[in-house]
């Protein structure tokens, strides 16, 4: 779901310590005041193309899915794998109804237009070198309209250690950065990045058929490798992209339906993104990579989602994730950051 992030080469400077991750958690305080002051959405995984993924803010709906599952009781696994339902509970049969209810959320939800749809991410991959191993966290600012794009990489950069003597390790090797310093990409007469997975040659979301058979046809064409049988997984990304993509509501309510239809999908309530958001988590154990667990964390009574991972239990420092900070139409591209390389088509 979350492809892995291309591996950060560049360096830190040597004095990063904990300064850093204080300075960054007084900021994140500020910016989950303003995320939950607004209601917001993101983007899904990252494509490994080009262009990243454009996308959509659902706005707010009624508040009826926060009870769908409430009967639902998960236990996490004791060996760290997914977790398991109580005896009572049928986990899947709940989030069959989760998906169903969210695509009646997502129905009612209002189309909106604006000049640039700006996405505020933030990555945390596992980084292993010889001798230590630490999870590396960045923020990626996207801007993207019909005819131009421009990209902010590395921003507000936290490295954090899962013992200290991963910490010690580091230090002794003389702190080696992990992180490029911030980094900007324009792209002055880019092609029509509001696209589906922001392709070119894939259709504008306003385009794509809401009609069930004929999505159903497009999604099938969309899979980049039809005979890994990874159907469901491939359909469980296009829908959390879809979420935070300029798609008719009714396009992202028949995803949700598919989705419920396809079968194998679970959940997990109260489930944390990694800014402390707390929603509803959907998962499964994906065929490619084979015995991943790909998670997306949904917001309930607006269906919008929170946060995407892939690797083993939620939260699992081992985990890739991504976490959506912002989303919102714009009027003005946002200032650029650091270095800045114009790309012409």
């Amino acid at each position: 779901m979350t492809d892995p992030i291309s591996r950060l080469s560049a360096v830190l400077p040597d004095a990063l310590d904990e300064t850093i991750d204080a300075t960054y958690e007084r900021r994140r305080d500020a910016d989950l005041d303003r995320i939950t002051s607004t209601p917001r959405a993101a983007v899904a995984h990252r494509t490994g193309r080009r262009y990243a993924r454009p996308s959509f803010m659902i706005l707010a709906a009624g508040a009826a899915t926060a009870a769908i599952v409430a009967g639902a009781t998960l236990i996490p696994g004791a060996d760290g794998g997914e977790p398991r339902t109580s005896a009572s509970t049928l986990a899947t049969a709940d989030a069959k109804q989760f998906l169903l209810a969210s695509a009646n959320i997502a129905a009612a939800a209002p189309a909106t237009e604006g000049k640039y749809w700006h996405v505020r991410e933030r990555y945390f991959e596992p980084v292993v070198k010889k001798g230590f191993t630490a999870t590396v966290a960045v923020t990626r600012d996207e801007w993207f309209s019909t005819n131009r794009a421009r990209i902010v990489n590395h921003q507000r950069p936290v490295v954090s250690f899962p013992t200290p003597a991963d910490r010690q390790a580091w230090r002794r090797l003389g702190s080696p950065s992990l992180v490029p310093k911030a980094a900007t990409v324009d792209y002055p007469k880019a092609a029509d990045t509001l696209r589906v997975f922001g392709n070119p040659s894939y259709p504008a979301w306003r385009d794509v058929p809401a009609d069930p058979a004929e999505l159903e046809r497009l999604v099938r064409r969309l899979q980049a490798n039809p005979g890994d049988g990874d159907y469901r997984g491939h359909l469980f990304s296009l829908t959390a992209h879809a979420l935070t993509q300029p798609a008719p509501p009714r396009v992202r309510a028949e995803l949700f339906r598919m989705l419920a239809r396809t079968g194998g999908i679970k959940v997990l309530q109260g489930a944390r993104d990694r800014l402390g958001r707390v929603g509803t988590a959907l998962y499964h154990r994906a065929d490619s990579p084979p015995g991943n667990l790909q998670w997306m964390i949904i917001e309930p009574r607006r269906a919008r989602l929170l946060a995407l991972e892939e690797g083993g239990r939620l939260g699992d420092p081992a985990n890739y994730a991504s976490v959506y900070e912002a989303a919102e139409w714009t009027a003005e591209l946002g200032a650029p950051v650091g270095r800045v390389t114009r790309v012409r088509d």
